[in-house]
């Protein structure tokens, strides 16, 4: 048993929604007066328990609305947890929504000092890391414009650089692990890798299963606010797909060779089905991008159905391509058939 660095014991979160738009306080006071407001409550996570060692990288899973982010926010003392209680040993550096904690009216620099006072950065140390941070953000003179004439590129950049500039005991991530343009996504992608080393605790949430089981060592699967299954990445992501790959699965069926387009959501599992048997072969499959890049994937074989899950997040709104090479489809009567294909063009899911 090494060093605890995170323990999260019976955790839970209970939020109030309101039925109906109350504009202002006066008319909040007189309904409340009147007892006549209406609201329902809900449990966004319940009875969330786990450990982290120092070192570990835990990753976190489940559908959209399991309570993946609030869980998260919790963790890094966003918000305040109805009940349970969550002790940490060091110090941590939260990437959850990048761009909050910023004041549209105030400076990039002057952003600094507050983004950096709210992820608990003293004056002095901040007045110590600024040229470095300016520079990594490669604002330049933008850095004393306001942040209101920044596009979306610059604010992330900026609070990438604010975020990263400390040497962290404990990252938590939420679906952040590089930001801005290619340029400077792949800087960024350096930067996290030296953050990431072994002695650095880290926190994932992801929907892209490759990238979870390529940075964890561990998994928890959320599901509806409640802890579904926690152990090892291989184990808990395995449990996690056969759970979702019936609802999740985009279906083709075909019974003979052609070509038909379909969308497909980025995150699912790609499921062909075909009347006749499928022979697995030498190079026998592959998924291409409209410009001809191979696309990495895993492919298993049930019968019939192929089941085909990209390593990557495809791109939205791009169309892809599925070959099946000479030899891997057989008609009924045992004949080889030519090479079978089907184009499909990504959705936002």
């Amino acid at each position: 048993m090494g060093e605890i660095a995170i323990k999260v014991e019976d955790v839970g979160m209970e939020f109030t929604l309101n039925k109906e738009k109350v504009d202002n306080l006066k008319e909040y006071v007189i309904k409340f007066l009147k007892r006549d407001l209406k609201y329902t409550k809900f449990w966004a996570v319940r009875h969330i328990s786990f450990e982290v060692e120092k070192g570990d990288k835990l990753g976190i899973i489940g559908l959209n609305g399991a309570g993946k982010s609030t869980l998260l926010k919790i963790i890094s003392g966003v918000i305040k947890p109805t009940e349970g209680s969550i002790k940490m040993k060091g110090n941590i550096v939260p990437l959850l929504e990048l761009g909050s904690g910023f004041d549209q009216e105030y400076t990039g620099r002057e952003n600094i000092f507050l983004k950096g006072a709210l992820l608990g950065y003293s004056k002095k140390y901040l007045e110590e890391r600024i040229d470095e941070i300016i520079d990594f953000s490669e604002l330049g003179d933008f850095i004393d414009v306001p942040l209101k004439n920044y596009s979306t590129g610059m604010s992330a950049r900026l609070a990438f650089s604010i975020a990263t500039v400390v040497e962290p005991q404990i990252m938590i991530l939420d679906e952040v692990l590089a930001v801005g343009d290619a340029k400077f996504r792949e800087k960024s992608q350096e930067r996290m890798k030296n953050l990431l080393n072994e002695d650095v605790s880290v926190l994932f949430v992801s929907h892209t299963l490759a990238q979870v089981r390529e940075l964890c060592n561990k998994a928890i699967w959320l599901e509806n606010g409640e802890m579904v299954m926690q152990g090892s990445v291989d184990e808990v992501c395995d449990s996690y797909e056969r759970f979702t790959l019936s609802d999740e699965d985009i279906i083709v069926t075909r019974t003979e060779p052609g070509n038909n387009e379909v969308n497909v959501p980025v995150d699912n599992t790609i499921k062909l089905t075909f009347s006749e048997t499928i022979k697995q072969g030498s190079n026998w499959i592959e998924l291409l991008s409209s410009n001809g890049e191979q696309v990495p994937i895993t492919k298993t074989i049930d019968g019939n159905t192929l089941l085909i899950k990209p390593h990557i997040q495809l791109t939205r709104g791009t169309l892809y391509s599925l070959y099946l090479h000479t030899g891997c489809v057989t008609d009924m009567e045992d004949h080889k058939i030519s090479t079978f294909s089907t184009s499909f063009t990504t959705t936002t899911g």
